[in-house]
């Protein structure tokens, strides 16, 4: 059943769901006086229909409109409070998004009080731009954050709640020889999982490139990485590109040896799906095509996949510049796809994008003029 969430006259940037699937926070461009833009942010309740817009704006200068409030997230953090009798763990929510230029982090109770205070990290080259990011909280209070860039390079960066500082925690220049266009810790999916269960080290990290590589961090030690490089079919024409990724681990034995499933968005073309085997093998499994009536040129149309019913199988979401959104469940052990549904949400020439998976719902952007949602 589709249903549309959220709709607005303004454009929608980006949006994420809480894990609860009660609230939505989404980005919105505003108008400012001079030849900028303004980023505003918004709250939805969904059982309630209210909207609150959020007391901040973001001037984005118009060099930045392709990148800026593209992702943005709500994160709780721990803080560890100490008294004489015993040790408490609270949750501390955050919001992070992408300017263009920095990732920018904003206490959420802070936006109900009159003094707000955003704390950014900043490309150090005015040529670049943020184009990506993943963010996971640690057992520390921290916020830690992949980001990618225009020029192809990867940042690990953390931000500190209790000092509400930023540091650098390693830098891979050059990683790309093109554009990065998404970075995924792989956690979609993850149905009424604790709090928890949601924060920990980031011990993977998928990315997808311009230059049609999938690329993959295994953690080592500490804050070093390996990592996997697969190219994608050296067939690909000019118009095919792969504009995002994600992947689902089925099989753990520890941060090391585990089994993933990998899914790249691929423009006129569909989702191409691999396997990443214990030993870093990767192995191509299939493709899944889509069919295409225009030429697709919309690189934020993008890809998601969450477990199955079954051990062997995983669920692949994928949205289109045509009104659709595809759905595949795929048998990895015997290379099987065995269902395949279209579901129409939108006119013909929209474009279905930003897609989310949060407990049983899919959630999508269309058009950047509403959010919708199909279970």
């Amino acid at each position: 059943m589709e249903e549309y969430v959220v709709e607005d006259s303004a454009t929608i940037r980006s949006y994420f769901v809480t894990s609860s699937s009660k609230y939505v926070l989404y980005t919105r461009l505003g108008n400012c006086k001079s030849s900028k833009s303004c980023g505003e942010i918004v709250l939805f309740n969904i059982e309630e229909k209210k909207t609150t817009v959020l007391n901040v704006k973001i001037t984005i200068p118009q060099s930045d409109l392709d990148f800026a409030l593209n992702f943005v997230s709500l994160i709780d953090a721990p803080q560890i409070l100490f008294n004489q009798e015993r040790t408490k763990v609270t949750k501390l929510p955050w919001i992070v998004l992408n300017t263009g230029r920095s990732i920018t982090t904003i206490s959420f109770d802070e936006l109900f009080t009159d003094e707000i205070n955003s704390h950014e990290w900043h490309v150090d080259n005015n040529r670049d731009c943020i184009t990506s990011f993943d963010c996971k909280a640690d057992n520390n209070g921290n916020i830690n954050v992949f980001f990618s860039t225009r020029l192809g390079n990867l940042y690990y960066i953390k931000f500190s709640t209790a000092f509400k500082k930023w540091c650098l925690v390693k830098r891979f220049d050059d990683f790309a020889n093109d554009s990065l266009t998404c970075v995924s810790f792989g956690h979609s999916g993850q149905k009424n999982s604790q709090w928890e269960d949601r924060i920990g080290d980031i011990d993977n990290v998928l990315l997808s490139s311009l230059d049609n590589h999938l690329r993959f961090l295994v953690r080592q030690k500490g804050i070093e990485y390996s990592a996997e490089n697969e190219i994608l079919y050296s067939t690909f024409k000019v118009d095919n590109i792969l504009t995002s990724a994600d992947y689902q681990v089925v099989k753990s034995r520890s941060p090391k040896s585990f089994t993933s499933i990998c899914c790249g968005n691929v423009t006129n073309l569909g989702c191409t799906v691999y396997k990443r085997t214990n030993r870093g093998e990767w192995i191509f499994l299939t493709f899944l095509e889509k069919p295409v009536d225009e030429k697709e040129t919309v690189l934020t149309v993008n890809c998601q996949i969450v477990p199955g019913s079954q051990e062997s199988e995983v669920v692949i979401y994928s949205g289109s510049e045509n009104g659709k959104l595809y759905e595949w469940t795929l048998n990895w052990k015997e290379i099987i796809v065995i269902d395949k549904k279209t579901h129409t949400v939108g006119g013909e020439g929209d474009v279905i994008s930003n897609l989310m998976c949060v407990n049983d719902f899919i959630y999508y952007l269309v058009n950047s003029e509403r959010i919708g949602r199909i279970m």
